[in-house]
């Protein structure tokens, strides 16, 4: 029982950016792969989202979920203005809970114009930069109004039964998952992981990749590519600091690693991103 417990404290809710943006003229917008989920709300106008050869149409009052990594376009009509929050919802650290649930593609009604107004209330509550009292207190009021928007997308979504293993997977492991992520920019070694689940070092490599798929130092080459792709978003760093911070002293070899897994160089991936937020 003590363990069910811990699914609570394991839950977290980021908030990574938010905005308005207005469009005068009709507009078109092709998005790489996103490193967080991404809501977009229609205030006036009407947005097509393009995703898997699928086109849906959002309308005023009405949101579009774009779940992380994925790939899209959208065809904005003139006149719209459209508001965005983009937050990432993890349990046992890095695995994305939206990614447990068949998502819906858009949510409407009363639902829809709740996201709506929680995105704009987000988007003015994260403008000061200043450190004070008013700071700290909107830091509250945007973690809650992000939680609330996460568990309107829950009731809107079907947990999925095929990725269920997936999460008793990472369950498992939870501990090793946590020390990789804090410990992204050092040198780690199979035999510290391995000593954490009391295991041998060959018996936990045939674990953790039965789990995961991934070697563990695939493991850790692929979330520290993925830490790069946040801080190249969210960070004016250049790419020699970031390569650097991802725990690579060899830029080119960080380039040719992030190019690999997203098939573009880092300041092409910037650039594409910068279109949307």
């Amino acid at each position: 029982m003590e363990n069910r417990l811990l699914l609570e404290n394991e839950i977290s809710v980021k908030y990574c950016t938010s905005g308005t943006k207005e469009y005068p003229q009709n507009d078109s917008i092709s998005v790489v792969k996103l490193p967080f989920e991404l809501f977009i709300s229609v205030h006036s106008g009407a947005v097509t989202y393009i995703s898997s050869g699928k086109m849906t149409r959002v309308t005023e009052g009405e949101t579009v979920l774009v779940p992380l990594d994925s790939e899209y376009s959208l065809n904005i009509d003139e006149g719209s203005r459209l508001s965005y929050v983009a937050g990432a919802f993890n349990i046992y650290t890095n695995l994305r809970m939206l990614y447990l649930f068949d998502l819906p593609l858009k949510i409407s009604g009363d639902d829809g114009k709740e996201i709506c107004r929680l995105s704009l209330d987000i988007a003015k509550l994260s403008i000061s930069n200043e450190f004070t009292t008013m700071r700290l207190e909107n830091a509250v009021k945007v973690k809650n109004a992000m939680t609330t928007i996460f568990s309107i997308a829950l009731d809107h979504s079907v947990f999925s039964n095929q990725r269920w293993e997936l999460m008793s997977s990472y369950e498992k492991i939870s501990p090793v998952l946590r020390y990789i992520d804090d410990h992204l920019h050092e040198q780690i070694l199979q035999e510290q992981l391995s000593s954490m689940m009391k295991m041998s070092p060959d018996s936990f490599y045939r674990l953790f990749k039965k789990l995961t798929g991934y070697a563990p130092k695939e493991y850790i080459i692929s979330e520290r590519i993925k830490a790069a792709r946040e801080m190249l978003v969210f960070s004016p760093m250049s790419i020699g600091e970031i390569s650097e911070l991802a725990g690579y002293d060899n830029q080119l070899y960080f380039s040719t690693l992030f190019r690999k897994k997203y098939l573009m160089a880092p300041t092409e991936y910037r650039k594409a991103v910068a279109r949307i937020i």
